[in-house]
């Protein structure tokens, strides 16, 4: 779920970058690929960026998902864009249907949301590739080189896997591959990566943090809370049903996420603030208000203000102009990934069980879904696709250390074809990282790989390439 304080920190981020080289265009899909006798029609947002462009080069295709505020941010300065002018690419980039300005229907209503799916995505990127490709006899025989970070890294594996004759090689920066109900993993991650990268004495912290705020919320402190996480005023108060669930998974959620994000160096700041707070408790309070979202009004924990807000179907709507409404349609019906405290080795409390995720697919989504029947739906998606074993090839996948969703990719070699390596010390796309920006050996190494496997990629002529580098030393797997 897109938590408001993520959105403060990555429109910061967009909103710092200028807009580059890049063209809008629009083409004409199909609402659904798939039934015939539907012929509605919509208008679909891409990008091209031309400007490296010479003949006979490769098409750097940049898959979009849900994370549309991260497109021209990623466009202007990464490795990706550094790479596309070295091969002289021509830069082809898609919105993910029903994100940003793709808006396939009048609305995200509940009846409109059922187009929104996997298989219906990769075909409107199957359509726009396909479309560019003959739009320019130059690019009519160009190699296609997908690449994306997150579920956008997903995506282009699975193009790559339905359509090898289209994309000849896949660069997944943490790709999320596999669609569980219950990841639970996200806070044992977490912790894994607290107690290493901060140490024992941080990771205690905020285990102590944790629960003094558990304590102030069983002890109706909710002065005490609303003050120390600037929690929203709500005519229903903030002590409703579900009001504990909220607030402690948006806390669990804002530390693994920044440390994700923010790589090794989140570590300093979290750990100080807990360390020089009077209380952890304080610690925490002073860090999630002063640096993760320091001009975030409120966080709301009312159930019933939380329902308002992602309920509403129109485009315009906060929770669906921002996708959390979307995304939690696609989480509920084919990913899962529910960040919950079912497990047992994290800091963070039991006070946001997987039961609270399925509570909400039914409040927001479908009255009538079972647990059992979101689960086999999220179940089916890795029997399509192939979970943690695609059957694919040519791919790169990379993972950082520290991102909670690690686990969720790839994280060792599948074939003499498809490759993966970890990068210690950073989290979530580390290697999209423009090369200038680090002189990290490990970091450096797998970035200088994903220059040579797309240099193999290219060069083939058979469609499937056994990959000849050497994965880098400096990379460790936890």
């Amino acid at each position: 779920m897109l938590h408001s304080w993520f959105k403060i920190l990555l429109l910061g981020v967009v909103l710092s970058v200028a807009c580059g080289q890049l063209q809008e265009r629009n083409i004409t899909q199909r609402l659904d690929h798939f039934d015939p006798n539907n012929t509605d029609t919509w208008t679909h947002r891409y990008w091209i960026d031309d400007s490296f462009y010479t003949p006979g080069a490769p098409i750097f295709l940049y898959v979009g998902d849900m994370t549309f505020f991260f497109t021209e941010f990623r466009m202007n300065t990464s490795h990706f864009r550094d790479l596309a002018e070295e091969f002289n690419a021509y830069i082809l980039v898609t919105e993910h249907r029903y994100y940003g300005d793709s808006r396939p229907t009048e609305d995200a209503s509940f009846e409109n949301l059922r187009f929104l799916r996997t298989d219906q995505a990769l075909a409107d990127m199957e359509t726009i590739v396909e479309f560019v490709k003959q739009s320019d006899e130059n690019l009519n025989e160009a190699k296609v080189i997908a690449a994306g970070t997150g579920h956008g890294g997903a995506l282009g594996v699975w193009l790559r896997q339905a359509r090898p004759d289209l994309i000849d090689g896949v660069w997944a920066s943490s790709p999320r591959m596999d669609a569980l109900a219950d990841f639970s993993g996200f806070g044992t991650n977490t912790a894994v990566s607290i107690r290493i990268y901060g140490g024992m004495t941080c990771y205690n912290n905020l285990a102590a943090a944790f629960a003094e705020m558990e304590d102030h919320f069983d002890n109706r402190n909710y002065e005490v809370l609303r003050d120390g996480f600037m929690l929203c005023e709500s005519e229903h108060g903030i002590n409703g049903s579900y009001a504990d669930n909220l607030l402690f998974s948006q806390m669990a959620t804002a530390v693994g996420s920044t440390l994700q994000l923010l790589h090794s160096a989140a570590f300093v700041n979290l750990c100080n603030d807990l360390e020089n707070g009077t209380t952890p408790f304080e610690g925490l309070s002073n860090w999630v208000t002063h640096r993760v979202y320091p001009e975030l009004g409120c966080m709301t924990v009312n159930y019933r203000d939380f329902l308002d807000w992602i309920g509403d179907g129109d485009w315009e709507a906060d929770g669906v102009f921002w996708g959390t409404r979307q995304m939690m349609w696609q989480s509920c019906t084919e990913y899962g990934m529910f960040r919950n405290s079912n497990g047992d080795d994290h800091p963070f409390t039991d006070r946001f069980p997987l039961d609270f995720f399925f509570t909400q697919c039914r409040d927001v989504l479908n009255g009538t879904m079972t647990n059992e029947e979101i689960i086999a739906s999220i179940e089916r998606t890795n029997e399509i696709y192939g979970g943690l074993n695609p059957n694919v090839t040519n791919v790169y996948f990379t993972n950082g250390n520290l991102d909670p969703e690690r686990t969720l990719s790839p994280r060792g070699d599948l074939s003499d074809t498809v490759v993966a390596d970890n990068i210690s010390f950073f989290g979530f796309a580390a290697d999209w990282i423009p090369m200038n920006f680090t002189e990290y050996e490990g970091l450096r190494a797998v970035q200088n790989r994903v220059r040579t496997l797309i240099t193999q990629w290219i060069s083939d002529d058979d469609g499937e390439v056994t990959t000849t580098t050497e994965a880098p030393t400096t990379t460790t797997v936890f």
